[in-house]
Formats: structure tokens, C-alpha cells, sequence
């Protein structure tokens, strides 16, 4: 298993002492991306380009099989249509069974609470964002470029956030049996 992780860099000098590549992947295995592949180019000041674009190529195309194969490995890759719905539909379940509340039906509370942008839900419903992950976002959190969402909606979300963890305990009270 594992998460590939491609770095391409390139050095107009001879790059003899690379200390960036090796810090990128160290930051990168932290982050759990533990496949990497490097895609150099380095003494491109001091070579043909024509032949340093070719040497690129050659080692993006490597890389991007290395990726398709370890993603054609991955188990939800390996079926035809169907699988990513199938998994989605999973991952609702195994958080609704630990008392969670998957994407979808967060999307679905947030709907009826009101008060939030078309764009703010669509941002929402993009992200997958269930609710443990909701009810732990902080407006940092929801200010996050990435969202693009506008300052009104991450307040309504922070409002929001309470009720749901309140939504979200009694629902799992109710499906406890004593």
C-alpha cells in the first residue's frame, strides 16, 4: 500500500549538494506519501536542452507508471463502475455504526439547518466532510483557501457546530441498546 509521491526539481548548476529533494521527501514520508519518485533535471545551464527536455520526459513518463500502477494496485482501482459509490457508500455506514455521521447525511443536516451559500455546500459536499471532521473544524479551518468559502458561511458553519455534536449524540444515543 502507501501513497506515491512525485518531486520534480531541477538546478541550473550541477547540483552536487541537493539538500531540497531530500527534505521534500522527508516531509513527505511524514505526511504518509511513502512511494516517491524523483523526477530530476539537474546542470540543465550546462546542456543541450533539446537533450535535458527528453531526459524530463523520459522521467516524468516513468514516474506517472509508477503511479497508475500503485494506484491500479489499490483495491478500489482494480473494479469497474460502481466501486466508488459502493466505497462511499461504506464509509457512511462504518461512521454511522461508530455514531458518526457520514458526508452524506451531514449534507443532508446542513440543508435543512439553512442559512449557508449554494457555494458553501457544494464546497461541503466536495470535501466529504463528516461529522467528526465538522464538528472539529475551527474558522481557520473553514477560511482555508482550498474551501474558498466567504467569512458569513464559516460563521453559520461555527454556529452550527454544536448542534450538529448534539444532533450527532442523540442519534447514537437512540441506536444504542441498553
Amino acid at each position: 500500500e502507501g501513497r506515491p509521491l512525485v518531486v520534480i526539481t531541477s538546478s541550473g548548476g550541477s547540483a552536487r549538494r541537493d539538500h531540497l529533494t531530500p527534505w521534500l521527501l522527508d516531509v513527505g514520508s511524514m505526511m504518509g506519501f511513502d512511494k516517491p519518485v524523483v523526477v530530476a533535471a539537474p546542470n540543465v545551464a550546462h546542456v543541450n536542452r533539446l537533450q535535458v527536455l527528453e531526459g524530463i520526459a523520459t522521467q516524468a513518463e516513468q514516474a506517472a507508471e509508477q503511479v497508475v500502477m500503485h494506484l491500479y494496485d489499490q483495491p478500489a482501482c482494480r473494479h469497474k463502475a460502481g466501486v466508488a459509490e459502493d466505497a462511499a457508500e461504506a464509509v457512511e455506514e462504518e461512521a454511522e455504526e461508530t455514531g458518526a455521521w457520514g458526508p452524506k447525511r451531514v449534507l443532508r443536516w446542513l440543508r435543512i439547518q439553512g442559512g449557508l451559500s449554494e457555494d458553501c455546500i457544494e464546497s461541503v459536499e466536495a470535501a466529504r466532510i463528516d461529522s467528526i471532521i465538522f464538528c472539529k473544524a475551527s474558522k481557520e479551518d473553514w477560511l482555508n483557501e482550498d474551501l474558498g468559502l466567504h467569512e458569513a458561511d464559516a460563521t453559520r458553519l461555527l454556529e452550527l457546530q454544536p448542534r450538529l455534536l448534539v444532533e450527532v449524540r442523540n442519534a447514537a444515543a437512540e441506536n444504542q441498546t441498553p
